[in-house]
């Protein structure tokens, strides 16, 4: 670790300070009201995918952690994107820029070991939330896409369900995760921000407790019974705690660009916000990248769902010695 943390304690977390750690994140969420937030699981599954020294943990004279941060690379472009955050009993203390500067340093190590000439380095933030764009723009990021989260109320005059005839609507049980899996890069192929998934991350993705099966749907060929369409939800308790909503989430929605145009993600999505409203919550809710090149924003707007919150996303090309 090259970043000087002195006067604190900085380290690579270790396994046992999942506890700890998650618990330093659920507090900086509550403390800036985030919708969404890590939980231990998820750390479980970056200490199953990724190497310690990709993390680091800050922390105080009695060992708890104040800050954090994180960076993922991916696997098959010159782009790492990060995570991290600050107690707010921390903040105003150099800790955020230090951690940002950590995490660019991490990259470059990263992105040298792959024999690439320079990486991006991505960061995502609520709009909400102005202090993480001021120091992003102060070390040399730029804003280079917006993600809007949008929602639905869950009232009167909820869609109609309507699948085309060669077409069949089936929940998505676990025999399906692997064909979804391969549906899903295909789906994604040229979306901006998203890379394939291997069998490993999906495992993770849809096996998370947060998933909710009885919400998440395939559709299939009726002729050859091949899947073209998905859709995955889940529903995070702690949102009515700590926002007063009972929310239905989409995490993923794609269509086989072969199976695009035929009402296939309006019928899916249609479905999804019936079973949400079925299941006594309140909100449908979802994110879309705002430069989406296939229309979902349309889509959305159609089914009555309103932009209530953005997310820019900021991207910094860090250049690497030869």
């Amino acid at each position: 670790m090259s970043a000087d943390f002195r006067p604190w304690t900085a380290r690579a977390p270790r396994p046992e300070d999942i506890p700890d750690w998650a618990g330093l994140i659920a507090r900086i969420a509550e403390q800036e009201r985030q919708n969404w937030y890590e939980k231990a699981e998820d750390l479980e599954a970056f200490f199953a995918q990724q190497d310690p020294s990709d993390a680091v943990l800050v922390l105080d004279d009695d060992g708890v952690p104040r800050a954090h941060g994180r960076v993922t690379a991916w696997k098959e472009h010159a782009v790492v994107r990060t995570e991290g955050g600050v107690d707010a009993a921390w903040q105003r203390r150099g800790v955020g820029r230090r951690l940002l500067r950590w995490q660019q340093e991490r990259a470059a190590r990263i992105g040298a070991g792959k024999g690439y000439g320079a990486v991006a380095v991505r960061a995502q933030h609520d709009e909400r939330i102005a202090s993480p764009g001021r120091l992003f723009a102060s070390e040399g990021f730029e804003i280079v896409r917006w993600f809007n989260e949008m929602h639905r109320p869950l009232g009167p005059g909820l869609p109609e369900t309507v699948v085309g005839a060669g077409y069949e609507l089936l929940p998505w049980t676990p025999e399906f995760d692997e064909e979804a899996r391969l549906l899903h890069n295909a789906a994604f192929a040229a979306h901006w921000g998203s890379e394939p998934r291997n069998q490993e991350s999906w495992a993770f993705r849809v096996g998370n407790p947060e998933v909710r099966r009885d919400w998440s749907l395939v559709l299939r060929e009726r002729a050859g019974g091949a899947m073209v369409a998905y859709h995955l939800a889940s529903h995070d308790p702690e949102i009515k705690r700590m926002h007063g909503r009972s929310e239905g989430y989409t995490e993923l929605l794609g269509v086989h660009p072969d199976h695009r145009g035929r009402g296939l993600a309006t019928a899916l999505l249609g479905e999804a916000v019936r079973r949400f409203a079925a299941s006594g919550m309140d909100t449908a809710a979802l994110d879309v990248d705002s430069g989406n090149s296939t229309g979902a924003l349309a889509l959305y707007e159609g089914l009555d769902y309103r932009v209530v919150n953005r997310a820019p996303v900021w991207e910094k090309l860090v250049q690497l010695n030869p």
